[in-house]
């Protein structure tokens, strides 16, 4: 059983010459009973090919070895890492900062005397 009318997929498969050779001629043979949808077809061709010299030669500019995948999980993984470690360094100083506080603290009540001390030892 084949199919009459190609769906949008198979006219864009055949406009990068995709599609499956008996498909091709089938779509073809459409496209010639069709020539609003041949026109269309073949504006997405001419675009096709403006975009190809458009782009041609893209792939050996210097820019291009910055979009590796590999090259750009890697530097994510490392600028997450330098975040955790700045972030674990941060807590790490609160904290020994808080405990020296506190601890500075406990020393400063320890030496002084209790407000109204003297107060209370002339009521007693």
């Amino acid at each position: 059983m084949t199919r009459l009318i190609p769906g949008e997929d198979e006219l864009h498969a055949f406009v990068d010459d995709r599609l499956e050779p008996a498909r091709r001629a089938e779509v073809q043979a459409w496209l010639a009973a069709n020539p609003q949808q041949a026109a269309r077809v073949e504006a997405w061709r001419n675009d096709a090919r403006r975009l190809r010299a458009a782009l041609a030669g893209v792939g050996e500019q210097p820019g291009v070895a910055t979009l590796d995948l590999r090259q750009v999980q890697q530097r994510v993984r490392q600028r997450r890492q330098r975040r955790l470690a700045s972030a674990a360094v941060l807590l790490l100083a609160l904290g020994v900062g808080g405990l020296g506080g506190w601890q500075a603290r406990q020393v400063t009540l320890a030496s002084h005397e209790l407000p109204m001390a003297d107060a209370v030892q002339a009521h007693r």
